[in-house]
């Protein structure tokens, strides 16, 4: 499974976003239900765009700050099968996905890996993959030449009715080297927690 530097959410909305007006209204998805983000300013993006092109995005929030137009987030639900893979236990599966997301973002280009944090915990009660990825990105095509810096985080979960759906939850901020992190954990949390698995069609 390789990580791809994720591709930035513009900084207005346009077509492609419908404004979140409701952050307490759940939003249905195959295996699970979510809530957006807190705060001012979230959009549900219609982008074609995904952090990763090896899962399948049902959902990408983005983030408008008028004001910069070097600053930009998203946080995102997304999912994988592992088709027909055989596993000891659900535990050492996630245990592996930990060992193979630890060195996932090495040797992306353009890239400078800064921080690299991945770890198999708990979260909401259950086993997950925990990661946190910081680097030096320069893949800008809007400001070419420019160096941001990006932080990714975010849980990967096996699905608790199925050893092959994986959801995966992240969070991303990208700003322009020398700029101030706006540190949204405080938005972005309720969305982690608000994370409920529902049956599998």
């Amino acid at each position: 499974m390789s990580l791809v530097s994720a591709l930035a959410v513009a900084c207005a909305p346009g077509p492609r976003y419908t404004p979140v007006t409701d952050p307490t209204q759940r939003l249905e998805f195959q295996g699970f239900s979510i809530l957006p983000p807190r705060g001012e300013n979230w959009f549900i993006s219609r982008s074609p765009s995904i952090p990763d092109p090896s899962w399948t995005l049902p959902v990408k929030f983005g983030k408008s700050f008028r004001d910069s137009k070097t600053h930009s987030f998203y946080a995102a639900a997304m999912t994988a099968s592992l088709g027909n893979v055989t596993i000891e236990s659900r535990t050492e599966l996630l245990k592996h996905m930990a060992r193979v997301f630890s060195v996932g973002e090495k040797g992306e280009p353009q890239s400078t890996p800064l921080h690299t944090k991945v770890a198999f915990g708990k979260y909401l009660g259950r086993e997950c993959v925990r990661y946190e990825y910081i680097t030096e990105d320069r893949s800008s095509r809007v400001h070419p030449g420019s160096v941001f810096i990006l932080i990714r985080k975010g849980f990967i979960f096996l699905h608790p009715d199925s050893s092959t759906f994986l959801l995966r939850l992240e969070y991303s901020e990208r700003y322009l080297r020398g700029e101030q992190s706006f540190s949204l954990e405080a938005e972005v949390e309720p969305f982690f927690r608000s994370l409920v698995f529902t049956p599998i069609q």
